[in-house]
């Protein structure tokens, strides 16, 4: 049962997240949020949960230093004039934010990121609240089950 619940509370929380990417508006092509996944690990005495997911994510939760180079890179101007085409801005504005990019990083939050697109759905009054009763409920049911022996 704990193998369950397990499951379905990183299927419930891999959607959360992808909830608050789309209601903070940091959806742009998609690619970030199809790049979540849940890994479960079940052990003999105990289970473990991890959402994986692209580097992007960490970015818009906190942002970004500078380049050490300073200068912006080719995957950088790459990126960008996908994500400037998709949220219809000309594309003649990629090297001057590439630029301040590369130069100054990003801070979050910003008036384009409120932030929180990990923090809120991943925070501890969260998961206390919709994991905790649900993984206690498990164990005690599995912990009779073995008593039990069934």
């Amino acid at each position: 049962m704990l193998n369950d619940v397990i499951n379905e509370e990183g299927d419930r929380l891999l959607l959360d997240v992808l909830q608050s990417q789309r209601d903070k508006d940091l959806v742009a092509s998609g690619r970030t949020g199809r790049s979540l996944r849940k890994e479960a690990t079940f052990r003999r005495h105990g289970a473990s949960l991890r959402l994986i997911g692209s580097k992007v994510f960490r970015y818009l939760q906190d942002g970004r230093g500078p380049n050490k180079s300073r200068r912006p890179g080719r995957k950088m101007i790459t990126d960008l004039t996908e994500w400037v085409k998709l949220k219809g801005i000309p594309v003649k504005a990629v090297w001057p934010m590439a630029i301040n990019i590369a130069k100054n990083g990003t801070q979050v939050p910003n008036p384009n990121n409120p932030g929180g697109v990990l923090s809120d759905p991943l925070s501890r009054s969260n998961l206390q609240q919709s994991l905790l009763p649900k993984v206690a409920a498990a164990v005690r049911y599995d912990v009779v089950q073995q008593l039990l022996g069934k």
